[in-house]
């Protein structure tokens, strides 16, 4: 009986995969607490027979995130404030048929942190939000593409860790 949905028949060959990533970080001593980080990643695959890229191979992406860490504020301890891009390239193969082009899109994260401690008691909540901003976009690697549907919009998420030492 027939899905509907696509089916995928793959077939060995002798392929040629390529890529790098790197990270930066930066902490200028002049602004204590203050980090920058880069990282990004790059990966290329083709088919060494027929000189065509290999399907489902994920586009570059750059990430920075702006970090603000401080030891104490007040009553909290282990502040620490994240926010930042993820960019992801355009994926466009136009010679491949099995894959539905995706553009360009960038999303957001944010994150909050902290410690409160109580004599022996330390309560640490987490904040997160990814895509802060509810960008719609498909994901170059979801095999939902193809039936229109977006990746995963905005999702906040709130953790606490407790413990207690002595």
């Amino acid at each position: 009986e027939e899905s509907g949905l696509v089916i995928y028949d793959y077939a060995q060959a002798d392929a040629r995969l390529m890529g790098g990533e790197f990270r930066l970080d930066i902490h200028p001593h002049i602004f204590h607490g203050l980090g920058f980080h880069f990282s990004g990643d790059v990966t290329k695959g083709t088919n060494r027979e027929t000189d065509i890229s290999l399907p489902f191979v994920p586009p570059a992406r750059l990430r920075t995130i702006v970090e603000y860490k401080a030891g104490a504020f007040g009553p909290v301890n282990d502040v620490e404030v994240r926010f930042g891009p993820t960019f992801t390239a355009a994926q466009v193969r136009p010679e491949l048929t099995e894959e539905i082009p995706t553009d360009a899109f960038t999303v957001w994260d944010l994150s909050l942190a902290a410690t409160f401690t109580h004599r022996s008691l330390m309560i640490s909540p987490v904040f997160t939000i990814d895509n802060l901003f509810d960008t719609g976009y498909f994901d170059p690697m979801s095999r939902f593409r193809q039936y229109g549907v977006l990746s995963p919009g905005r999702s906040v998420r709130f953790g606490v860790r407790v413990s207690f030492g002595g």
